[in-house]
């Protein structure tokens, strides 16, 4: 990210189940996550376990489609968006 001329503030993630091992902590530069999440492949608690971790990152789920899901950063900034309620994806 240090080498970007700009600074990205959404970050898209499908690694099929390594998701829940990014520390948390790494993921503060963003504002918004749209993350694939594969409780199938790793279990339902460390998923949970990760989600809980966004959530005390300031994190909020504000949208789901199957697996996919989509956090904003709880701020007057991310949420003037208004981001909220199910995705819709083009298959």
């Amino acid at each position: 990210m240090q080498q970007m001329p700009f600074e990205p503030n959404v970050l898209i993630i499908d690694i099929e189940g390594s998701e829940a091992d990014i520390p948390v902590a790494h993921l503060r530069p963003f504002e918004k996550i749209i993350v694939e999440l594969h409780g199938r492949f790793i279990g339902d608690e460390k998923i949970a376990q990760w989600v809980e971790g966004l959530r005390s990152e300031g994190f909020q789920r504000v949208a789901q489609d199957g697996y996919s899901s989509v956090f904003v950063r709880a701020s007057a900034r991310a949420t003037a968006h208004g981001v909220t309620g199910k995705l819709s994806f083009t298959r």
